[in-house]
């Protein structure tokens, strides 16, 4: 009875066990779809649990064989998630470095505390073993949560940064592993030696960890400050444009009135010609500061018709058709959105050559609580292809590039989403927000 007991515990361990490590990759990548990561999270988790209890029927200690958790962790990443092939290895190698440091430190430590191997600690059936499963699994749980805490930036990391992260890594599990194998035939003094070189690697590898997250955390506070700075330009933007159409319709007021009398006189003075080329002269003037849109909402129309007003003078045909309410958005996410897209737009016609067609289209609609931002203009060769990832191409990086991280941050804010896509020679940027 006895012995059946302790299958049984030990099957719970295991499957646990398996839960954990699944649990980690499902915690630290992006899911391809939520629902289908959750359904490989139960298979893959029995899949590990399995492994570990017949791994653990063959061999007193799994060894290099223990690679086996890696492929089943690593297939599991590639079938559910949408992360580089770098992240996704990162997700497997952590949680088995760590279950392996945790599982060495800890056996040895007990074992030198009850002056006991650790081939005897981990095959007999007895409290001191029991304590020391639990033991195990609540450290597990706790630093693979640290771990997934530690990481919080790991999507900014570039293949520079996860270098010397996983060559770390890879070495402590090698060290580890080799410590390990030791530790099975040690004596009391060898342990203690043991214990120590566990110790060094567990030191390093938090130093590491700590180093990195507070490299990334300062990153991301200088980033931040950095968007906080562009959007504080383009509400100065707003308001200086504001103010700016405001003078001009006073200026126009003021003027029609002469305007008018001026063309009343050429006509009744016989002076047809000059009349004609007098309002054509008017007319241009107005067309420069032409109204395209006529909102309820103040930010969209100054953003709006400033930005179109712009490139209507530089060339470009413009069009727009929008909704007259903004209705939950707020006017900062407004203007930084509509702001980053239609300058974006304008960028990229003017640097198509000056004799082919250019062309920038706005169209937001609202459907329920829905808004959808679409902004096409004309292009005359992939964009895409050549810049995938939608860097700035202008010199000042510092004070520019920040477009796309703006609007990513504005579509999490409003639970949405984003995608950039090339049809029919023009760049589409469409942007749906939730309100």
């Amino acid at each position: 009875m006895k012995n059946l007991l302790w299958k049984c515990f030990e099957l719970v361990i295991n499957y646990y066990q398996g839960f954990i490590m699944t649990w980690f990759v499902y915690r630290f990548l992006n899911p391809k779809s939520l629902k289908q990561a959750k359904t490989f999270l139960s298979i893959f988790s029995i899949i590990f649990g399995t492994t570990i209890t017949l791994l653990n029927h063959i061999t007193l200690y799994e060894g290099f064989t223990s690679t086996l958790y890696l492929v089943i962790l690593l297939v599991y990443a590639i079938i559910a998630f949408n992360d580089s092939i770098i992240k996704k290895l990162l997700s497997t190698i952590i949680p088995n470095i760590i279950l392996l440091l945790i599982t060495s430190v800890e056996l040895n430590l007990l074992s030198s505390l009850n002056r006991i191997s650790v081939k005897d600690l981990i095959t007999n059936d007895n409290s001191v073993r029991f304590m020391t499963l639990i033991v195990i699994q609540i450290s597990l749980w706790i630093s693979l949560k640290i771990i997934i805490k530690l990481f919080k930036f790991s999507d900014s990391y570039t293949i520079s940064d996860w270098s010397p992260i996983i060559t770390v890594l890879i070495s402590s599990f090698i060290l580890v592993s080799l410590l390990h194998v030791l530790s099975l035939n040690a004596d009391d003094t060898q342990r203690i030696y043991i214990n120590l070189s566990y110790l060094v690697i567990i030191i390093l590898n938090f130093l590491m960890f700590y180093v990195i997250y507070s490299l990334f955390f300062k990153n991301a506070q200088i980033k931040n400050m950095k968007v906080l700075s562009v959007k504080e330009q383009y509400m100065e933007q707003y308001v200086n444009n504001a103010e700016t159409q405001y003078e001009m319709i006073r200026k126009i007021r003021h003027d029609i009135k002469d305007q008018l009398t001026t063309v009343y006189e050429l006509l009744t003075s016989g002076k047809t010609e000059d009349a004609l080329e007098f309002i054509e002269q008017s007319n241009g003037i107005v067309k420069a500061t032409m109204t395209f849109v006529q909102t309820n909402n103040p930010v969209a129309n100054a953003i709006i018709n400033s930005k179109l007003s712009t490139a209507s003078t530089l060339g470009i045909k413009v069009s727009c058709i929008t909704v007259n309410d903004f209705v939950g958005i707020n006017e900062l996410d407004l203007c930084d959105l509509l702001s980053n897209t239609l300058e974006n737009a304008i960028t990229a016609c003017e640097a198509m050559p000056p004799d082919l067609n250019k062309f920038i289209y706005l169209e937001i609609s609202k459907e329920n609580n829905i808004y959808t931002f679409i902004v096409k203009n004309s292009l005359d060769k992939s964009v895409i292809s050549e810049n995938p990832k939608l860097k700035t191409t202008k010199k000042d990086i510092i004070n520019h590039g920040l477009g796309t991280s703006i609007i990513r941050d504005i579509v999490n804010k409003y639970s949405g989403r984003y995608d950039y896509y090339e049809i029919d020679n023009a760049f589409c940027c469409s942007i749906i927000l939730e309100t």
